[in-house]
C-alpha cells in the first residue's frame, strides 16, 4: 500500500489532509474550546470595529461588547471549563442563532489578550468586519471567521512547503501535528504568529540555498514578515537571527549584507519598543484590579510585570535559574502540547502517543534526503535562533504571569514551541544514509492515524464524556394528568404544581406556566439515588425577569443545601430570555433526595416555558 505514496508531492498531500480535517474538527469541537478563545474572540471583534488598543476604564481592561457575543459566549463557558460537561449539536445550533445585537453592549473584560497587537487577529478581524455587514447572527461571525482564518493558514502553508528548499516531508509532518490544525480552527493568535513564523523560514531558507543574489523586493518582503512577526507576538524576534544563514555570496558586497541585517534588525527592535512602550500604558497588575471583576479578568492572581522586573534586575543570576527550572522541572507540560493537548489543555492523549510522535519526527528529520545540506556553522545558528526566542519567551511569562520571585516559568505550554521546534529538528539532518524506505508513505499514515485518533478523542470529550448514566426530560407546559401534575417527554417524569399553566403567552406550542407573587413555584420535581459527582442542569425559557432555577435538598455527611440562580442567559427575537443552573455532587456527598423547581422571589409576574432537566451520572470521579 505504501508504495502508492512514494511519489505524492507534500504539498498535495498537506492540502487534501488539511482540508479533510478542518471540516472533522469543526464537527468534533464546538465554538470557543482552545484556550483563553473567550478573550481573543473578543480581543478580535474589537479590533474589527477599529479599536486597536484596548480600553482602560475603573482599573478594568477590556472592551465594550455586543451583548450577542457575550451570550453566544457564554452558552460554552461550560464546556470550556468543566471536563465533565457535554454539549450536543442542537445545543451548539440553536447558540447560533443568536443575534448580534449591536446598539446594545457590555463592557467586558479581556485583560489577558488585550495586549495582543492588531497584527495579531488580522485574518479573523477581516473577516469579522465583513461578515457583520452581512449577518447579524453571532453563529455565522463565528464559524465563518474559522473558515477564513483557516483559509489563509492553508495557503500561506501551502506556500511554504513548496517555498522551503529542505525536508518538505519533516516540514509537512510538523504543520500536521494535531495541535498546530487544533489551534488553527479557534480565535486564537498564536494562528497569525505560526504563520508569519513558517513564512519567515521558508523564505529564509530558500534564500540560503536557492536564490542566487538577494535583490530589492525580497529584502522587503522579509522586513515585512519580520515587522508582522514581531508585532504579532515579540518573543519570537529571536528567529530573525536565522538571517545570519544567508551567505555572503547571495549580496552584492559585504557592505550590503551588514546594512541589510542591520536594518532588518533595527527595524524590528524599534517596533518592538514602540508598542510596548505604547500597550504598556495600560497594564493593570492584578493587585491594582477592580476588586469586582478581578476574578473574570483572566490574569495570573499573583503576577505583577513592575515587580517581577525589578526583582530580576537586582538578583543576579536568578533568571538563569528561571530557564533551568523551566527546561528541566515539568518538560512533559511542553512536549505534549507541542503534539497535542486540546481544549483548555484537559484533553490530553496517552503517554505512548507523544513517545511515538517524537520517535517519529527524529526518524523523519534523521533520514529525510535533502538535495542541500547545513554546515555545522548554519546549525549552530539555527540552534541560537531558537534558544534566544524561547529565553524571550521564558522571559515575557515570567513577567506577565508567575509570582514575584517564584523561580520557575509555570505556563509554558507546548503550541508555543509550534515556530521553534522545526528549526531544532532541522539540525539533526540526513545522518542515517544506509536506512531505505518510504517516507512519504510512512509520513501519510502516520498523520492520518495521529489526527484521527486526535479528533476520536475530542469528540469523546465534549459530546460523550465520561458519563455511565444520562437522564434527560423535556417539559413545554402544555399539558397536565389527571392530578394536575406536568407531563413531560419521559412518561414516568411529571413536575408537580401543573396549576400555573396559562395559555396567555408561550414560546412553544399554546401554553406556559405563569409564577406569580402569589403562586411563587412551579414544575416541582423530587428525587433520590444521586451520587458523588453527578451533574444536575435545568435549563428554561422565562418572558419577564428574576426567575430562579432551584436545586435544592439533604446530603448525608453534608446536611442540607440551597443551590439557586441563573447563568448563560440570551434573549431570542421574541423576547423570551434563555436561563439556566447546574449543580455537581461534591466528591464527599452522598445525597438521599434532591428537589428542584422555578421559583418566582420577585413582585412581577413571569412565564416560563420549555424547561429542560438533564442528570449526568459519571463513571467515576476525576
Amino acid at each position: 500500500m505504501l508504495k502508492y505514496f512514494k511519489h505524492l508531492n507534500p504539498s498535495s498531500f498537506f492540502i487534501v489532509v488539511a482540508v479533510f480535517f478542518q471540516l472533522l474538527l469543526n464537527v468534533v469541537t464546538p465554538p470557543l474550546q482552545a484556550p483563553d478563545e473567550f478573550s481573543h474572540f473578543y480581543r478580535a471583534y474589537q479590533i474589527a470595529e477599529g479599536h486597536w488598543l484596548p480600553e482602560k476604564t475603573d482599573q478594568r481592561l477590556g472592551g465594550n461588547i455586543p451583548r450577542g457575543l457575550i451570550d453566544f459566549s457564554n452558552q460554552h463557558r461550560n464546556s470550556a471549563y468543566n471536563m465533565e460537561y457535554t454539549l450536543d449539536h442542537r445545543e451548539i445550533m440553536n447558540s447560533g442563532k443568536i443575534r448580534l445585537h449591536e446598539n446594545e453592549r457590555q463592557f467586558q473584560d479581556f485583560a489577558n489578550t488585550s495586549y495582543y497587537s492588531p497584527v495579531s487577529y488580522l485574518p479573523q478581524a477581516l473577516s469579522l468586519f465583513v461578515l457583520k455587514k452581512l449577518s447579524s447572527r453571532v453563529g455565522v461571525l463565528y464559524y465563518g471567521t474559522r473558515l477564513f482564518t483557516f483559509l489563509v493558514w492553508l495557503l500561506c502553508m501551502f506556500f511554504v512547503i513548496r517555498t522551503v528548499p529542505v525536508f518538505k516531508w519533516l516540514i509537512t509532518l510538523l504543520i500536521l501535528l494535531p495541535m498546530h490544525p487544533y489551534i488553527t480552527n479557534s480565535f486564537s493568535a498564536d494562528t497569525v504568529t505560526n504563520i508569519l513564523s513558517f513564512l519567515f523560514m521558508s523564505i529564509v531558507l530558500k534564500h540560503v540555498f536557492v536564490s542566487e543574489k538577494i535583490r530589492f523586493h525580497d529584502i522587503l518582503l522579509l522586513l515585512i514578515i519580520v515587522g508582522l512577526l514581531v508585532l504579532a507576538k515579540v518573543v519570537y524576534i529571536g528567529i530573525i537571527i536565522m538571517l545570519l544563514l544567508i551567505p555572503r555570496g547571495k549580496f552584492s558586497s559585504r557592505l550590503h549584507r551588514f546594512s541589510v541585517l542591520a536594518v532588518i534588525f533595527v527595524f524590528s527592535l524599534s517596533l518592538v519598543v514602540a508598542w510596548s512602550g505604547t500597550i504598556m500604558q495600560f497594564y493593570i497588575p492584578i493587585k491594582d484590579y477592580n476588586p469586582a471583576f478581578k476574578d473574570v479578568a483572566s490574569l495570573s492572581p499573583c503576577g505583577d510585570y513592575y515587580a517581577q522586573k525589578d526583582y530580576i534586575l537586582h538578583h543576579g543570576f536568578y533568571f538563569f535559574k528561571v530557564i533551568f527550572n523551566s527546561l528541566f522541572s515539568h518538560p512533559r507540560t511542553y512536549l505534549s502540547g507541542y503534539i497535542g493537548v486540546f481544549g483548555n489543555g484537559d484533553i490530553g492523549m496517552p503517554m505512548w502517543i507523544y513517545i511515538l510522535s517524537y520517535a517519529f519526527i527524529f526518524v523523519a528529520a534523521l533520514t529525510e534526503k535533502n538535495e542541500f545540506s547545513f554546515t555545522k556553522l548554519q546549525k549552530l545558528v539555527l540552534i541560537g535562533a531558537a534558544l534566544v526566542a524561547y529565553v524571550l519567551l521564558l522571559l515575557s511569562q515570567h513577567l506577565i504571569w508567575d509570582c514575584v520571585g517564584e523561580g520557575i516559568v509555570d505556563l509554558v505550554q507546548g503550541r508555543y514551541l509550534i515556530p521553534l521546534f522545526p528549526l531544532l529538528f532541522m539540525v539533526l539532518e540526513n545522518r542515517i544514509p544506509a536506512i531505505k524506505y518510504n517516507l512519504a508513505g510512512v509520513t501519510v499514515m502516520f498523520v492520518l492515524f495521529l489526527n484521527f485518533y486526535a479528533c476520536a478523542l475530542i469528540y469523546q470529550r465534549f459530546f460523550i464524556g465520561q458519563a455511565a448514566d444520562k437522564r434527560e426530560f423535556y417539559c413545554n407546559a402544555e399539558e397536565v394528568d389527571k392530578y394536575g401534575a406536568f407531563k413531560t417527554s419521559d412518561p414516568h417524569v411529571f413536575l408537580n404544581n401543573g396549576n400555573c399553566i396559562r395559555n396567555a403567552m408561550h414560546r412553544s406550542g399554546l401554553h406556559s406556566a405563569l409564577i406569580s407573587p402569589a403562586s411563587p413555584f412551579c414544575f416541582t420535581y423530587r428525587f433520590g439515588d444521586v451520587k458523588p459527582g453527578d451533574l444536575i442542569e435545568i435549563e428554561a425559557w422565562e418572558k419577564g425577569t428574576g426567575a430562579l432555577l432551584v436545586i435544592a435538598g439533604s446530603q448525608k455527611n453534608c446536611g442540607e443545601f440551597y443551590f439557586a440562580g441563573t447563568y448563560n442567559s440570551y434573549q431570542d427575537d421574541a423576547g423570551w430570555q434563555r436561563i439556566k443552573n447546574a449543580y455537581q455532587v461534591k466528591p464527599d456527598c452522598d445525597s438521599l433526595k434532591i428537589e428542584i423547581y422555578v421559583w418566582n422571589p420577585g413582585k412581577t409576574d413571569i412565564y416560563i416555558d420549555d424547561l429542560k432537566v438533564r442528570i449526568t451520572k459519571f463513571k467515576s470521579l476525576k
